[in-house]
């Protein structure tokens, strides 16, 4: 629940452009017509994965009259349409998305899953945020498409290395929102995980593993 909430709450700075007029106010100066945002109403969000956090994400936009489209090659329609996801290749996710977020699970194949390529194939005008792995993004490239704003923005809880390092190119991007990956931590979600590892211990004691990997 956690990450989910925190993915709506970048996609709303990130139109509302919270950051840039913050830092206008706090330096003494006042909005003008550049500085406003767009709506989320009306917007192509694309979910890159359909899992577990992804449609957390869904459900949380209903009710916002956007259009939500997903890549996924493990969920079948059935699954996203109850959620008013239609699912999509990744190419036509790309090309029409305002939004995409990244929820992918990280493997060989998804690693760099969103790099040079594919950064050149989204708007101008879209945003991307990756609450997910560090590693589904190939950064460099990000920071090439914020600098030559072939993007519009994003917003990164996650990163290839960890911590951020002092010298990293994306922290002079100003049209990037960065946390240091704990944008879904709240005392509620830790009180849950902690009763999942309990759960998960007392379960493989009774000879019951729950959550096997192999």
């Amino acid at each position: 629940h956690g990450v989910a909430e925190a993915t709506i709450v970048f996609m709303l700075m990130l139109l509302k452009r919270i950051k840039r007029n913050e830092a206008k106010l706090r330096r003494g100066e006042w909005a003008q017509r550049i500085d406003r945002g767009w709506l989320l109403s009306g917007r192509t969000i694309g979910l890159l994965a359909l899992g577990r956090v992804g449609t957390q994400v869904a459900r949380r936009l209903q009710g916002w009259d956007v259009r939500l489209l997903a890549t996924d090659p493990f969920v079948p329609p059935e699954t996203a349409r109850p959620l008013g996801v239609s699912l999509v290749p990744l190419t036509k996710l790309l090309a029409d998305s305002d939004i995409v977020s990244l929820h992918a699970t990280l493997t060989a194949k998804t690693r760099h899953i969103i790099g040079e390529k594919e950064l050149r194939s989204m708007k101008r005008t879209a945003l991307l945020i990756n609450t997910a792995r560090g590693e589904l993004l190939d950064e460099n490239a990000l920071y090439r498409a914020i600098d030559e704003k072939r993007i519009a923005g994003a917003a990164l809880d996650v990163f290839e290395e960890e911590p951020l390092p002092a010298n990293h190119p994306i922290l002079s991007c100003q049209q990037v929102v960065l946390t240091p990956h704990n944008a879904d931590q709240t005392p509620e979600g830790m009180d849950i995980l902690n009763a999942g590892v309990v759960d998960n211990v007392i379960a493989f004691l009774e000879g019951k593993p729950q959550n096997v990997v192999n």
